[in-house]
């Protein structure tokens, strides 16, 4: 691999966390404002199936985007390939390392460590990656605390921040640029949930 086709799969990868991040900040405003005892419970409650598809999709597409970041197959290009090919090619980093005083060795350890850190989430990524999220318990569609039994929405916070930062200082060393997540117009939730909760009133105002 040449460092051109590195930097490429940094930025394919970055494309996959971008869409994890944008999906988990619609779920928390979907859960902010209509979870249970919110104010705008009953707008889930009166489309209950579509509102169900739509947090069970957006909880998929969190979690398989992320497997694919973790990935750590022989022929899937992820964060753990990232860092081996940066392991074998000291040289591609040789400039980054002497204007910052870091070795080659220390900035590798400072990876795998951070790696490392996340282990056992990138375990429980991948077991319910490779379960059937169809089966998740509805009580947990709609809870900002736990996406699946045993595994939190700040799981997934962490997964998401620990790839970010090993990304970054890839990228960083290689070419000196640094990526940014950039978050849709992800507001455009609240806009949705207020105009159908005003319509659902104005509707009983006719029927009343």
């Amino acid at each position: 691999m040449t460092q051109n086709e590195m930097q490429q799969g940094i930025s394919i990868l970055f494309k996959k966390l971008t869409i994890a991040e944008n999906n988990r900040l619609i779920y928390k405003q979907l859960t902010e404002l209509c979870g249970i005892g919110k104010q705008f419970e009953c707008v889930m409650k009166k489309s209950n199936c579509f509102w169900q598809l739509t947090v069970s999709s957006l909880c998929f597409s969190i979690i398989t985007e992320l497997a694919k970041i973790f990935d750590e197959q022989k022929d899937a290009f992820g964060i753990k390939k990232l860092i081996n090919i940066s392991s074998q090619n000291g040289e591609w980093f040789s400039k980054w390392y002497e204007e910052n005083g870091v070795s080659h060795k220390e900035f590798i350890k400072l990876l795998e460590t951070k790696y490392n850190g996340i282990n056992e989430k990138r375990e429980k990524l991948k077991e319910i990656r490779d379960a059937e999220l169809a089966h998740n318990d509805r009580k947990n569609l709609l809870n900002i605390e736990i996406i699946y039994e045993g595994f939190t929405w700040g799981d997934i916070e962490d997964l998401i921040e620990t790839a970010y930062e090993i990304m970054n200082s890839i990228s960083v060393g290689l070419t000196g640029c640094e990526y940014f997540i950039q978050a849709d117009n992800y507001d455009d939730v609240k806009i949705l949930i207020h105009n159908a909760y005003k319509g659902m009133h104005n509707v009983q105002k006719l029927n009343n």
